[in-house]
């Protein structure tokens, strides 16, 4: 098939989202988002398929509630943003976990935890699945956790990076 659309093919190929998108984002934890570039005067767009290519209403920008913003369903939670607020939704489109509105954004769950960034304060900490800051110091940069562990640099006087150095999913430092 020759075209510069994408969509998603199941394992013997055949297409269960039609090939229409501008981009189809990495298929995770059983589902996958694409893309519709904004253009001739029309907004973009973002509509979230499961593995047999059904579209959860919920989950249409246009209107739905709430779209994962970072694309990816990991460990059963997404980051998204919607009319209801902002925080992780579940498979369902339910949002569990609020997240206030004067923070930044979050990262994909992983080993259990998520970083929340403070995009206007510049704090951030890491949750577990229930929301609850379970790492608070406070690091400059914050790497996804990935097999219990994670890659974090510190503030500096001059909140700039500092040493980089790894850290476990309770907040220990390892390897400074």
């Amino acid at each position: 098939i020759e075209t510069q659309k994408e969509g998603y093919i199941n394992t013997s190929g055949d297409i269960v989202v039609p090939l229409e998108y501008d981009h189809a984002f990495t298929f995770t934890d059983g589902f996958g988002k694409v893309n519709m570039y904004a253009r001739d005067g029309n907004p973009g767009y973002y509509r979230m398929f499961d593995k047999n290519g059904e579209m959860n209403p919920d989950w249409d920008c246009i209107g739905g509630a709430y779209l994962p913003d970072s694309g990816y369903f990991c460990e059963g939670l997404a980051w998204a943003t919607g009319p209801g607020g902002r925080g992780y939704i579940d498979k369902t489109g339910k949002l569990v976990i609020s997240i206030p509105e004067d923070w930044g954004w979050g990262s994909t769950f992983n080993s259990g935890r998520a970083y929340i960034s403070g995009e206007k304060t510049g704090e951030g900490y890491y949750i577990d699945r229930k929301g609850r800051p379970v790492i608070s110091e406070n690091y400059y940069r914050c790497g996804d956790f990935y097999q219990g562990y994670a890659v974090v640099q510190e503030w500096t006087s001059y909140h700039t990076g500092g040493d980089k150095f790894i850290i476990d999913v309770d907040g220990n430092v390892l390897g400074k």
